[in-house]
């Protein structure tokens, strides 16, 4: 694989065979392979999300509105162990875009793997670097809890996206061209094609 291939699937929200708005009740997906947090989990009474196309550059953008929340929300996406075989002890870098309103402006990334037991182990838990235009990095080395490797099929990391540091929703806030792959250096994101991308999601998982 090349140093900049993209591990997440559908990582520029492009797919979304749910529908164009999600309310969400409970912690439910709302693009592709992507989760947002429901109001049972923010204690507000919204939570809703969609994809915008930004009238400017044409990229698309995960949204997602709160009202009253004063909980923790995030975006979340769990990584099958087969698209990291290979990769366990290896340095790697997770970067995203985010902006929001009526928040801090600046979001916390959670990074936890599993082992063959199900262990967890907290990769990372911290504000991610600014690198500038509301891009964000952050690296971290992949490992698990006793060193074991749980089966291909089974889940083998998550990346959370909270959307600030105090872990309270903001009234709205986006997220766009998010990106995982091998290394220390965060590499500009490149797109996939809508077909490559709906193939990939329609993988049973």
């Amino acid at each position: 694989q090349p140093v900049n291939h993209n591990i997440l699937i559908n990582p520029s929200f492009t797919v979304k065979q749910r529908g164009d708005v999600i309310d969400h009740n409970v912690d439910s997906y709302g693009p592709d392979r992507w989760q947002v947090t429901g109001v049972t989990t923010t204690l507000g009474t919204m939570s809703q999300s969609t994809t915008v196309i930004d009238s400017a550059t044409g990229i698309n953008k995960l949204m997602v509105k709160h009202r009253n929340a004063v909980n923790n929300a995030y975006t979340i996406q769990s990584i099958e162990t087969v698209n990291l075989l290979g990769l366990y002890g290896k340095e790697m870098t997770f970067s995203f875009s985010y902006s929001d309103t009526g928040g801090s402006g600046i979001p916390k990334v959670k990074i936890p793997s599993w082992d063959s037991s199900d262990k967890v182990k907290v990769l990372l838990e911290s504000t991610p670097t600014s690198l500038g235009d509301n891009r964000w990095s952050c690296t971290f080395t992949l490992s698990t809890n006793d060193g074991t490797i749980p089966d291909p099929s089974e889940r083998g990391m998550q990346v959370l996206i909270y959307p600030n540091e105090r872990n309270v929703a903001p009234n709205e806030w986006s997220v766009w061209e998010t990106k995982l792959e091998v290394g220390s250096v965060a590499t500009p994101f490149i797109a996939r094609s809508y077909g490559e991308e709906l193939a990939l999601c329609q993988r049973y998982y």
